[in-house]
């Protein structure tokens, strides 16, 4: 699969971007990313967590707002030997995700590992904010964020059963209420 496929298919028209500049926009963030994933390899290794993400995502586009999904992804820095594999994988159901909801999504995906003894943190792997900064500066042609609009959705808000709490501390660091998927989309 052809990377530039994924991102020309998220690039907003010219007529979209006019739209946009008229008022400050509200985002959408949604990190489904990591919950889709339910076997382990390949473009089709995921599902809905709920039957509602098609219809509130299409109701959120309609009312005007970007989605955007922040996603980090260890496995394509871990599988050194069968790196296209792991990129070719992820892009692959994202882009197939994007197909089933049927609405322009913005995706950024963070590939570096997380701090170690020997290594620092990739500063754009959440919940450090730096993929915000990036899609701030350089991907939302220049239109302002209504931060009391926008807010992100994570799965991982250190719960107990939870694998981590970067998706909350994401959202902190950024400045966005944050929802767990069953608040947003129900259980």
């Amino acid at each position: 699969m052809d990377p530039d496929s994924l991102s020309s298919a998220l690039t907003p028209t010219a007529a979209e971007e006019e739209e946009e500049e008229e008022e400050p926009l509200a985002l959408r963030v949604v990190n489904l990313a990591d919950r889709l994933e339910l076997l382990s390899v390949g473009a089709d290794a995921w599902s809905l967590m709920y039957p509602s993400v098609p219809d509130k995502l299409q109701s959120l586009y309609n009312d005007g707002f970007k989605l955007v999904i922040f996603t980090n992804e260890s496995n394509i820095e871990r599988w050194k030997k069968k790196r296209q594999v792991a990129v070719d994988s992820k892009i692959g159901r994202l882009n197939n995700f994007i197909k089933r909801v049927n609405v322009p999504i913005q995706v950024f995906i963070a590939c570096g590992l997380g701090e170690s003894s020997i290594q620092a943190a990739d500063p754009f792997r959440k919940p450090k904010p730096g993929m915000w900064h990036v899609m701030e500066k350089h991907f939302n042609s220049g239109i302002s964020i209504d931060m009391d609009q926008s807010f992100y959705v994570g799965d991982a808000a250190g719960r107990e059963n939870d694998h981590s709490d970067a998706d909350i501390k994401f959202a902190e660091a950024i400045g966005l209420k944050f929802f767990v998927p069953e608040e947003y989309f129900g259980a």
